[in-house]
C-alpha cells in the first residue's frame, strides 16, 4: 500500500482590486508628471529657437543697414523721379523713410554695368522693407526688388547728424536735407522697436568725400629755390645723423 502524501496548502494570494486601482493611479500620476515635464521642455526649446531667430533677424537687419550707410555715395541724380544734389533724402517719396545711393553693387559675373545701387527703406504693417533698384532704372515702388528685412516692428525712426557738428550730442535732425544743412549727414541714428525686444538704437557713420574731403596737394614751387628730392633726402639724413651724434 502506497504512503499517503500530505497536500501542501498555499497561503499566497493575488492582488486585490483595490491594490490594482492604487497601482494604476500611481502609474497615471507618474506618466502625467513626465508628460508635463516633456511638454515644458519642448515648449522651452521652441521658445529658445524663436528667440534666437528673432535675434538673428535683428542682427542681420542692423548689419545690412550698416553696410548700406557705409557705402553711401553723394551723386547728383534723379532719385525716385526727383532731382537731388546728393541722392540722399527723406522727403523724396512719401512711401520711404530714407532713400539714397550706395556703391558696392555685387557683380559676380563681371558684367559691364554700374556698381551703384538705389536703396530705399519703408515701414509698413509692422514690417521693415529694404527696396533696391539699379541706378539705371526709375526707382518706383512697383519696380522695386524688395526684402522683408524685419517683422514685428512697432516703430522705426531715423535721425541725422549734420556736417559740422562737434560731438555726437547733436543737434540731431529728423529730416534731410533740413533747412541750413548741406551735403550728407556725417552720422545716422536708427531706432527700431519690436514687440519682443523693445527699443534698440544704433549709430552708423557716413564717410564720403563730401564729409571727408581729400587733402589738397601742396602748390608747386616755381620759385626755383626749392631743392630737388635727392637734396631734401640728403638734408634729412644729415639732420638725423646730427641728432644721433648729439
Amino acid at each position: 500500500m502506497k504512503p499517503v502524501t500530505p497536500r501542501v496548502i498555499s497561503n499566497s494570494k493575488g492582488f486585490t482590486l483595490i491594490e490594482l486601482l492604487v497601482a494604476l493611479a500611481l502609474t497615471a500620476v507618474v506618466l502625467t508628471l513626465a508628460s508635463l515635464a516633456l511638454t515644458s521642455s519642448i515648449n522651452s526649446a521652441q521658445s529658445s529657437r524663436e528667440a534666437m531667430t528673432d535675434i538673428n533677424s535683428i542682427a542681420r537687419a542692423m548689419r545690412i543697414l550698416e553696410t548700406d550707410f557705409k557705402h553711401t555715395v553723394a551723386r547728383t541724380s534723379y532719385l525716385f523721379g526727383i532731382a537731388t544734389d546728393n541722392g540722399f533724402g527723406t522727403e523724396i517719396d512719401n512711401n520711404y523713410l530714407i532713400k539714397f545711393i550706395r556703391s558696392g553693387r555685387p557683380n559676380p559675373v563681371d558684367l559691364r554695368r554700374s556698381s551703384l545701387l538705389q536703396v530705399g527703406y519703408r515701414y509698413q504693417d509692422q514690417i521693415l522693407y529694404r527696396d533696391t533698384w539699379p541706378e539705371t532704372i526709375d526707382a518706383t515702388l512697383e519696380d522695386a526688388e524688395d526684402i522683408a528685412l524685419l517683422q514685428g516692428v512697432t516703430d522705426f525712426q531715423i535721425l541725422f547728424l549734420p556736417l559740422g557738428s562737434t560731438s555726437a550730442e547733436g543737434p540731431w535732425v529728423d529730416e534731410w536735407p533740413e533747412r541750413g544743412t548741406t551735403g550728407l549727414p556725417i552720422a545716422v541714428q536708427v531706432t527700431i522697436e519690436t514687440e519682443e525686444f523693445g527699443r534698440m538704437t544704433r549709430l552708423f557713420t557716413i564717410v564720403t568725400e563730401i564729409n571727408n574731403p581729400r587733402n589738397e596737394a601742396p602748390p608747386e614751387d616755381n620759385s626755383g629755390e626749392g631743392g630737388s628730392g635727392e637734396g631734401n633726402n640728403q638734408d634729412n639724413d644729415n639732420n638725423n645723423r646730427g641728432n644721433r651724434d648729439s
